[in-house]
């Protein structure tokens, strides 16, 4: 009876954080999704799927401190690929936020940590 506790407070824990990164995740999914429909608009430019990836994610605790990439026909987007982008151009949007920006790493005291690892979601569009 006395482990029970313990072992209790521990699986509550680990089931809040697991909840916490799972809201986390659907919100970058959504917002991965929202660049992409941004960026499969004529006249989309890196900047504007940036920005449409921010508005997707303002809210969140890690608002700010995403990584958004850009990749189209395979090739980084580096400022004037996308811009430059024919209609049926493959382009991918990837948004990636660091998992302890995400969520507290509660569990790091019994060696269970997200310290190094990341949240990423890619969706992938055709120019319009």
């Amino acid at each position: 009876m006395v482990l029970a506790l313990p072992i209790l407070f521990l699986i509550i824990i680990a089931i809040v954080e697991f909840g916490i990164m799972l809201i986390a995740s659907q919100g970058i999914a959504s917002a991965a999704a929202r660049g992409t429909r941004e960026a499969a608009l004529p006249g989309a430019t890196l900047a504007t799927v940036t920005a449409a990836v921010e508005d997707a994610l303002e809210g969140f605790s890690w608002e700010g401190n995403q990584e958004v990439v850009v990749y189209v026909n395979g090739t980084l987007d580096t400022g004037s690929e996308l811009a430059n982008a024919d209609t049926g151009d493959e382009i991918s949007v990837t948004v990636t936020v660091v998992a302890s920006e995400a969520a507290p790493d509660t569990l790091s005291f019994v060696n269970i940590s997200i310290a190094n690892t990341a949240l990423t979601t890619s969706y992938v569009t055709r120019r319009e």
